[in-house]
């Protein structure tokens, strides 16, 4: 035998050898599993597309596959498609453009195009029942897992828009341990929506929402064009927690509404803990906290302490021109010490002031004894806590009667004296009003 006979009976050999594989090929059917619980038979030939690439369906060479399950269904009329893990992809038909990493990444999704997914279990629902989702973007395991509807959504963190875990076995708020029963609010669609963090605006099926931090908007549902930004934002208490509001602002761990108004709407509460009770309200920190605008903290004052709002260069109202003329940059309630000349009798004093802007109103209370009287033109008052700008009046009555004793005068020095008074037992007010110094 020479050698081209040789070579020739070795090719013969081989093809048969090859015939006879494809043979056994066509009656071997061995039991395939896709989704974990179901037969499905294909023949061995199938089978070992799962390992070359090809999938389960239709070739399409601007496909890149990889996984036991990948890209199964598609009909190979639409390509650019990624699926990378067990089942990922597995029911696309004419889905295009998508790309999916993980097992059971985008499974449902049967036409949609154009989005990502990424993480076991993300997307996973996303076009079921034959949906059209586009451009949505799903990083995290179970990210974006119930949804079955909707486009130009992101969610990136564990179960962020979505729940990785069946809806039969999870309770609404399911967050650290802690456990309310809310079930039959699972939603499913909903648009335009960005949640970022682990079960970030979970169970949403309302469009335009943005949540950022773990657990944000964990119980809203048909809310729209919410903003919640912060550890478990919206979420304040888990009974008391958004619903159904729209176009609310939640900045700050923690912050929230009531129970009396989760589905309230232009509610706005700033700062960790700040929680706003009605519609069309904003609300800047606790109760107690102390809010400074344009300062670089709180003042040291003990007059300052408590809830108070603090300007650092004060607010004008409703008017374009922001001189110093038109700023109102002062407000103040202040107790002062009175010291008093030429006055008969033992009397107490007791002085109290409140500054607006530069306007000063002043009460000087006298509780006076049987024998006091004012001694004029000598009787003399000080410690008013700023001085005038210019002299002015102050009136003196009898507390208990309203009876005037007459008009005083207030010094640039900041003196104050008043009319004189006969002997009386009670008390006699000293008021006035005056522009101070700037």
């Amino acid at each position: 035998m020479n050698t081209v006979t040789k070579y020739a009976a070795m090719l013969l050999l081989s093809l048969s050898s090859c015939v006879a594989l494809n043979a056994q090929a066509q009656i071997v059917n061995p039991q395939y599993k896709p989704d974990g619980s179901g037969a499905l038979s294909r023949t061995f030939a199938a089978h070992l597309d799962d390992y070359t690439g090809a999938g389960r369906g239709v070739y399409n060479a601007s496909n890149t596959v990889s996984g036991i399950g990948a890209l199964g269904a598609t009909n190979g009329t639409i390509g650019y498609n990624t699926a990378i893990g067990w089942n990922s992809q597995l029911n696309s038909v004419i889905g295009g453009n998508n790309t999916s990493v993980g097992a059971r990444s985008m499974l449902q999704n049967v036409n949609g195009v154009n989005s990502v997914a990424i993480g076991d279990n993300a997307y996973r629902n996303m076009g079921a029942g034959g949906t059209s989702p586009a451009y949505n973007t799903a990083v995290g395991m179970g990210a974006m897992y119930v949804k079955s509807s909707g486009s130009n959504n992101t969610a990136v963190g564990a179960d962020a828009f979505g729940s990785f875990k069946d809806p039969a076995d999870r309770a609404i708020g399911d967050i650290n341990g802690v456990f309310h029963d809310w079930q039959g609010r699972i939603n499913t669609g909903g648009s335009d929506n960005t949640a970022i963090g682990q079960n970030a605006l979970t169970y949403t099926s309302g469009d335009g929402n943005t949540g950022v931090g773990m657990g944000v908007g964990v119980l809203l549902t048909t809310g729209t064009y919410n903003t919640l930004l912060g550890y478990r934002s919206g979420d304040y208490d888990h009974p008391n927690a958004l619903l159904y509001g729209h176009y609310n602002t939640f900045v700050g761990a923690n912050t929230g509404t009531v129970v009396a108004t989760n589905g309230g709407s232009y509610m706005t509460a700033i700062g960790a803990g700040a929680v706003v009770s009605s519609a069309q309200t904003v609300v800047l920190g606790r109760i107690g906290d102390v809010t400074a605008i344009g300062k670089t903290g709180i003042a040291t004052n003990s007059d300052y302490s408590g809830s108070n709002l603090q300007l650092g260069r004060g607010m004008t109202f409703g008017n374009t021109d922001q001189s110093g003329k038109r700023v109102l940059d002062w407000y103040e309630e202040r107790d002062f010490t009175v010291t008093a000349a030429n006055i008969r009798g033992t009397n107490v004093y007791v002085g109290k002031a409140t500054r607006i802007g530069r306007l000063v109103h002043f009460v000087i209370t006298i509780s006076t004894s049987t024998t006091s009287a004012g001694t004029a033109p000598l009787a003399k008052l000080t410690g008013l806590p700023w001085k005038p700008v210019v002299a002015s009046t102050c009136l003196s009555s009898n507390a208990s009667t309203g009876l005037g004793y007459g008009t005083g005068f207030i010094g640039t020095d900041g003196s104050v004296l008043p009319a004189t008074w006969a002997a009386t037992g009670g008390q006699v007010n000293v008021t006035g009003s005056y522009v101070a110094v700037p």
